[in-house]
């Protein structure tokens, strides 16, 4: 069986040590090309660079307007692991720090499905990182990629696949997409297990897919999807985050900002915020009655709500917090949620829990909320120390003024990673609630004043 490759359109390198510096990586193409009647089995692509199995130290480049492209003939089969417009990073470790990666896509020329309603997935239209170990992509701006125009795109920014220890902080996620005519999960970030820590991120704007059609699409989380990896035995993810900010994403399907589904997860000092959903296909709701959802969480999944905020302070129609909503015809396993400290404002049901499912709650306020907790038959809702009143937040939609009715109003907590606000600000006795924690200025600091001897 003949087998055809294409990776690192600009660069490749493999078994290597990688030091690039202030370099530009710009209109390359790694093309993928399979015959009639064959498999392409393993292909990482990267139409900007390809790294496989080293060690890479990439500061201060700029990656732009490179292409993945995949042609091949309609009615075959593809398994390869394909993607990575900008980049794919692969089996490696190291950092990769400061590089704006921009406008790269991953372009799938698939104009007929593989089966009925099927079409190939391709992954990552900016970066592709897979099976990395301890790999630090940090300060980093990844902005207007796109996952693919034809067939399923998931990660328009970013596609993350079982990695081992991967640190993800302070980077710029915007304006990517993950699909254009058909479906597309993770506008901004598709985690596909492995172990992934996020801070202090800025994921914004992004979109699932442009498409707002019927015909079975495969869309879910307009900012992140995170989702169980290591396909077929679907391996949890795993993730940590703290600090980081979800917000103004779209979607037309499955939650415009954050989608779990088959993993753990912990959120510290979140925002998620003003996402939204296209018209679309949900159901139970009506044809043509799209609830803007923040966040989703199906599947067996659990996760950890501390100290953040879900707002959608521009409520258009019908719009929830966060569902825990029956399992998927994949997983018939229910979820658990627990809100520590938190949040809930704009929103026409705060929190809806379906069959099965858990949501426990300790320190949560809720503002401007129609229907505050919505239930079906079989499910555990618990909730206290619960208050209602304005947050009263500032003009950025989560740090607090002096007017908030979440001043001091918060649980005491340890060891969930949550002493610090959004800022760094330390949290001290009765900590407020949401992402920060107001300071008056008669706060207790510690000064260490140099020794003056005579």
């Amino acid at each position: 069986m003949v087998k055809f490759y294409g990776e690192g359109g600009g660069l490749y390198a493999t078994q290597s040590t990688l030091r690039l510096y202030h370099n530009q990586v710009h209109d390359n193409t790694a093309s993928i090309y399979q015959p009639v009647n064959s498999s392409c089995c393993s292909s990482y692509s990267g139409g900007g660079s390809a790294v496989i199995n080293s060690y890479v130290d990439l500061k201060n480049n700029d990656i732009m307007s490179n292409t993945t492209m995949f042609k091949n003939k309609v009615g075959d089969y593809n398994e390869s692991t394909l993607g990575g417009g900008g980049l794919s990073v692969v089996n490696s470790s190291g950092t990769i720090a400061d590089n704006r990666i921009q406008n790269n896509w991953v372009i799938n020329n698939q104009f007929q499905p593989l089966s009925a309603n099927s079409y190939q997935a391709v992954f990552g239209g900016g970066v592709y990182l897979s099976h990395n170990n301890n790999l630090k992509f940090q300060h980093n701006t990844i902005q207007g990629n796109v996952g693919t125009w034809y067939g399923e795109g998931d990660g328009g920014g970013m596609w993350i696949q079982d990695e081992i220890g991967l640190l993800l902080e302070h980077n710029l996620i915007q304006e990517n997409i993950g699909g254009v005519m058909r479906g597309g999960l993770g506008g901004g970030v598709f985690i596909a297990g492995g172990q992934v820590t996020l801070t202090s991120n800025l994921i914004l704007s992004n979109t699932a897919t442009l498409t707002t059609g019927t015909n079975n699409l495969i869309v879910a989380g307009g900012g992140i999807v995170v989702a169980g990896g290591g396909y077929p035995n679907y391996n949890p993810s795993i993730v940590t985050m703290n600090g980081d900010v979800i917000q103004g994403n779209v979607s037309s399907y499955l939650s415009g900002g954050i989608y779990f589904s088959e993993s753990k997860a912990r959120l510290v000092n979140v925002v998620v915020a003003n996402n939204k959903m296209l018209p679309g296909i949900k159901l139970p709701y009506p044809p043509g009655w799209r609830p803007n959802i923040q966040m989703v969480v199906e599947d067996n999944s659990s996760v950890e709500v501390v100290h953040s905020i879900i707002t959608n302070p521009k409520i258009d129609g019908f719009s929830v917090g966060l569902e825990l909503p029956e399992s998927s015809s994949y997983f018939i396993a229910p979820s658990v949620v627990t809100l520590t400290n938190s949040i809930i404002a704009s929103q026409t049901v705060g929190i809806e829990v379906s069959t099965g499912s858990t949501m426990r709650a300790d320190g949560l306020l809720w503002y401007n909320v129609t229907e505050k907790v919505r239930t079906h038959d079989n499910i555990t809702a618990l909730a206290c120390h619960v208050y209602e009143g304005n947050p009263a937040f500032a003009a950025d939609g989560y740090h607090l003024t002096l007017a908030s009715a979440a001043r001091n109003r918060g649980v005491s907590i340890s060891g969930l990673g949550a002493e610090r606000d959004i800022d760094g600000d330390l949290r001290l006795g009765r900590p407020d609630l949401g992402v920060d924690e107001l300071l008056m200025g008669n706060e207790l600091w510690s000064h260490y004043l140099p020794i003056i001897v005579k």
